[in-house]
């Protein structure tokens, strides 16, 4: 078996520089893991390029190459572990926020948020009516982490 190795020494450290930033950026934005598997692959790539390096002004250890990998690598899936439970651990049914009273703090259609004890949470209207902010709403539901909520009167 083979390894791909690039050996142009300029190439080589952007790589794996190129690979980090695709890795960050599978964090913002909606790609469902394109551009991290692809990161991943270009920084596996340069760092193992880096340990056969003809320069060796430019030459990594392969036990720092290893390390390297075991460290970003083991980093982003665990930062996506971590996100991806987030997104799913609340069920509809199981969930402690219902009747809390929270106070919308955007309402358009680019931002739909309330704010509850401090923290701002995605929103959306039970029947699809518009809020304005600083209304009060009540929480009846969960979705994910976006909250259910219907306006309630005025509690002044």
């Amino acid at each position: 078996m083979d390894i791909m190795v690039i050996n142009n020494a300029a190439l080589v450290p952007y790589l794996a520089l190129m690979g980090i930033a695709f890795i960050v950026a599978e964090f913002l934005l909606p790609t469902k893991g394109v551009l991290g598997i692809l990161g991943a692959a270009l920084f596996v790539v340069g760092t193992v390029s880096l340990t056969l390096s003809p320069d060796p002004g430019m030459r990594l250890s392969p036990l720092m190459c290893v390390v390297l990998n075991f460290v970003v690598l083991g980093g982003a899936a665990a930062i996506g572990y971590v996100t991806l439970r987030g997104y799913t651990r609340y069920k509809k049914d199981n969930f402690s926020l219902a009747d809390k009273i929270a106070k919308v703090a955007d309402w358009n259609d680019a931002h739909q948020r309330v704010e509850l004890d401090g923290a701002f949470w995605m929103a959306a209207e039970k029947n699809g009516l518009a809020l304005t902010p600083g209304q009060h709403v009540r929480v009846i539901a969960q979705d994910n982490l976006t909250l259910i909520v219907e306006p309630v009167g005025d509690l002044s």
